[in-house]
Parts: C-alpha cells; sequence; structure tokens
C-alpha cells in the first residue's frame, strides 16, 4: 500500500511470484475503485495488465466510488475500470439513495455481460435479486 492507501502494483506482482512459487495458485485481485473511507481509488490499469499476464480475475470494488464512472472526472480517475472481469457499485454510498441497493456486474466468457441487482431492503436471508439485466456494453463503465 502506498501513503495515498492505493495498492501497489510492483508489491502486487511479486506476490503472486512468491505465491505460486509456493505451489500456491492465486486466481482473484480485489482492487478498490474508490474505497469509502479514504476515497482511494487503486491503479486499476496497471493491476489489470498484471492480471491479464497472469490469468488472474481482476474484480473492482466500486461499491462507493464506481458510480463516478458516470462524470468526467471520475471516469478519468477511474481509467481501468473498463477491463476489470466484475465491477460492484451500489448507489447507497455515492448517490445518497434512501435505500441500499446494489449491483454486481461479471464478464462472463458464455454469455457475454450481465448484471445482477440485489436490494438489502427486501426480506431475506441472503438478500434477493430484483431484477437480472442483461448488460450487453461493458464501455458503459470506460
Amino acid at each position: 500500500m502506498d501513503p495515498g492507501y492505493r495498492m501497489s502494483a510492483s508489491h502486487l506482482a511479486s506476490s503472486i511470484a512468491a505465491d505460486r512459487d509456493a505451489g500456491l495458485r492465486p486466481f482473484l485481485v480485489v482492487a478498490n475503485a474508490g474505497a469509502t473511507n479514504t476515497g482511494a481509488i487503486d491503479p486499476l490499469e496497471e493491476l489489470a495488465e498484471i492480471c491479464t499476464s497472469e490469468s488472474i480475475r481482476l474484480h473492482a470494488d466500486g461499491a462507493y466510488g464506481g458510480l463516478f464512472a458516470l462524470t468526467d472526472r471520475g471516469r478519468s480517475a477511474l481509467g481501468g475500470i473498463d477491463r476489470a472481469d466484475s465491477i460492484t457499485v451500489d448507489p447507497h454510498g455515492s448517490a445518497s439513495t434512501a435505500s441500499a441497493p446494489h449491483a454486481a456486474t461479471s464478464r462472463s466468457r458464455l454469455s457475454g455481460y450481465s448484471a445482477r441487482w440485489r436490494s438489502s431492503g427486501l426480506p431475506s436471508v441472503a438478500g434477493v435479486i430484483v431484477r437480472w439485466v442483461p448488460y450487453p456494453r461493458w464501455e458503459a463503465f470506460s
């Protein structure tokens, strides 16, 4: 982590190498796309390069900051989010919605892109899927 609370791409690369040398099989990197407490945005483009070269999935946690990709300034700050394999957003945090709807998008090699919307306000132990939305254009996040 650097002084701005961002993940260090070079440390990630060396950690992946160390894990592989130890016989482990890293499969996922979870990056911040606007941390709630600090606003930190990990170097998404650099992390995407590492994940692509290492065949590791990249998830961008944009629960707080992901919606800022809808603005010019946010899109610039979140450069590389379009290369993530999955993204979460939560309008409750950044858009000050009254309830807590959540969205998770994921690339699928078989079916393209999709989004799953959930609302924690609905009665269910595991949450309820409010609707399944086909998401044909990942570029909406770029």
